[in-house]
């Protein structure tokens, strides 16, 4: 409009233009606000930021915290919470006959471990049953089951073999892993034998088992086929009968005695039975021997004893002699007769009950006492 500079008279009316009004910015954000973008003025506060919680839970290994996150991304973390380290569960696995046993521990995470471990029991055999009978031609067997598992082992029952021998203790077997296999004609002949050669002494057995062993019995073995002697062509176990007696004997040795008298010991075993196990590939001439127990004989303590006693009493006579000689003549010559007499009595008396050699020397020590106190006289 116009207006006079004078009077201030409008001259021509003004005309009203409305604002334009404010061209916003960007959304106001959690951080930013909204502007105008031609004057700059701030048209909405910035929000601020709005945050959800979520609480992460402790574990056995981690801490446990909360996480707070806004929808604009921005996120932080706090509360904390140690970690509740494992708890386990534990479950003990038994032994069994062939696996260790042992106890496992079991967290509710997931971890594990085992410990507390217990050696295998092993098997617990029966005593086994005859599943298929032995013959003069072929091996048996035997089937034995274990008592905790119920496993089953098999082992072969070595065949027959006649025996000519009045005693039902002789017998001979295959050793476990030998490979003999009878003929069903073959006869073990055990005969017991006198003829031990002359090289064959006790010094000799001495010598090879041991100081004072004897020789207790002896055996002419032989395996007969047809009625010719056979070697077993492998390692087997006879079974003979000890002779009698035998506790008194520390040691017992089956040998093998060769032509010559040379000895050879084998490996023995003395069984619950009263009789002796040996091992051998060779039959001919084997020999029991056997070393007494320790201790003095009892015939040498009684002839020892007998002459201790018949020395002190001839030193006793020697000495009650000699007393008696300060008496008178006629009491010395009643005296000494009487002792003579009472001296022949004891000696008689010693004499019914000492051996024919001690009382020799008895009596010789004697005259000698008797000599010597006549000397004094």
């Amino acid at each position: 409009g116009l207006m006079c500079s004078g009077c201030n008279e409008i001259i021509e009316p003004q005309e009203v233009i409305p604002a334009l009004g404010h061209t916003p910015g960007g959304n106001a954000t959690c951080t930013e606000p909204q502007i105008c973008t031609v004057c700059q003025t701030v048209l909405t506060e910035a929000t601020g930021h709005s945050y959800d919680s979520v609480v992460t839970a402790p574990t056995c290994t981690e801490q446990g915290y909360t996480t707070y996150t806004c929808h604009c991304g921005d996120s932080y973390t706090d509360t904390y919470i140690e970690a509740t380290g494992h708890s386990y569960d534990s479950v003990v696995t038994a032994p069994t006959c062939t696996e260790q046993g042992y106890t496992t521990h079991t967290c509710h995470c997931g971890d594990s471990y085992t410990d507390a471990y217990i050696e295998a029991t092993g098997h617990s055999w029966n005593e086994g049953l005859i599943t298929l009978q032995p013959t003069y031609q072929s091996n048996g067997e035997k089937t034995y089951t274990c008592n905790i598992c119920g496993m089953q082992k098999t082992e072969a029952i070595k065949n027959h073999i006649k025996v000519d021998h009045s005693d039902s203790h002789v017998k001979i077997e295959a050793i476990e892993d030998s490979k003999v296999v009878f003929n069903s004609n073959t006869i073990l002949s055990v005969e017991k034998s006198e003829n031990i050669p002359d090289h064959t002494t006790s010094e000799k057995i001495a010598d090879v088992i041991g100081k004072g062993a004897e020789l207790l019995a002896a055996y002419d073995i032989a395996l007969i086929l047809n009625n010719t002697p056979i070697q077993p062509g492998g390692k087997v176990a006879v079974t003979l009968p000890m002779p009698p007696n035998m506790e008194a004997y520390e040691k017992v040795q089956v040998v093998f005695i060769d032509d010559k008298g040379n000895i050879t010991p084998h490996e023995t075993r003395i069984n619950e039975d009263g009789t002796v196990t040996f091992t051998t590939d060779h039959f001919s001439c084997y020999a029991i021997v056997g070393i007494p127990e320790k201790g003095m004989d009892l015939a040498a303590v009684i002839a020892i004893a007998v002459l201790i006693a018949a020395v002190i009493g001839g030193i006793l006579i020697s000495v009650f002699v000699i007393k008696k000689k300060k008496r008178s003549p006629e009491e010395k010559d009643l005296s000494v007769s009487e002792d003579l007499v009472s001296d022949a009595d004891k000696t008689a008396d010693t004499e019914e009950n000492v051996p024919e050699s001690v009382r020799e020397d008895s009596v010789e020590e004697s005259a000698s006492s008797d000599e010597s106190t006549t000397g004094h006289s």
